[in-house]
């Protein structure tokens, strides 16, 4: 489209790189025919390289969102951390309960108030005592192991339990598979 590959003034041959004719980046021949492309619409992307335009993301995005909210299965809400991707700025959207998040939209128009929220995954990451160790020979010599006894192992083992009932980090994820009602639409 607008790109092209420069030549060499001493040897008249093309020289491997290429440039936009637009913005006049130099890069690589896969990315020049994307760098400064309009979006299929016809307005400027966003961006150098993703070829749409900030509306048409949007859109894109918008389809997205209501087909995976189409085929999530609604369920009660478990006590689970619930997140709303219309809300942002606050915790990244993320909310402790239905109740938080009407809370938070207290000031919004009903219309304005998502019907749904994503429930999260909780996940729980604790010390796994062997990683540990493996991850202590890693730089080491190739035959480097730790040379602890049954009973040494025994009460590291312990320890670990103890520490990890103490201080596990519990965290949540996207769930995209389940969704939990907020508020009924009201029929106009």
């Amino acid at each position: 489209m607008n790109g092209y590959e420069l030549i060499s003034p001493k040897t008249g041959k093309p020289c491997g790189v290429f440039v936009c004719g637009v913005c006049n980046l130099v890069t690589h021949a896969d990315l020049v025919e994307k760098c400064c492309k309009p979006c299929d619409c016809g307005k400027p992307s966003r961006n150098r390289f993703e070829c749409k335009c900030s509306d048409c993301v949007n859109i894109a995005y918008a389809e997205r969102r209501a087909k995976q909210l189409e085929e999530a299965e609604l369920v009660e809400w478990d006590g689970s951390m619930i997140f709303s991707e219309e809300v942002s700025g606050y915790r990244d959207g993320w909310f402790d309960s239905p109740d938080d998040l009407l809370d938070y939209l207290a000031d919004e128009e009903e219309d304005n108030k998502p019907e749904f929220a994503f429930l999260g995954r909780k996940c729980v990451r604790e010390l796994d005592l062997y990683s540990a160790i493996e991850r202590m020979t890693e730089d080491t010599y190739e035959d480097a192991e730790v040379c602890a006894t049954l009973e040494d192992m025994t009460r590291l083992e312990e320890v670990v339990t103890m520490f990890n009932a103490k201080y596990a980090v519990t965290y949540y994820e996207h769930d995209y598979k389940r969704k939990v009602r907020i508020a009924a639409k009201v029929a106009v």
